[in-house]
């Protein structure tokens, strides 16, 4: 493998260990979100 292919490599690796990391940062913020709907109540959530 050549240089250039090494390095897409890492650079797809390092995406997404990234993302990863984000996501987990993110989740306990979303989860407390969701966890303040009392039961009964409804709620739509969009996505733009």
């Amino acid at each position: 493998m050549n240089s250039v292919g090494v390095r897409r490599t890492l650079a797809k690796c390092l995406v997404v260990l990234v993302a990863g990391f984000v996501l987990n940062l993110i989740s306990p913020v979303v989860i407390a979100q969701q966890r303040t709907i009392h039961p009964g109540e409804t709620s739509v959530v969009t996505f733009d």
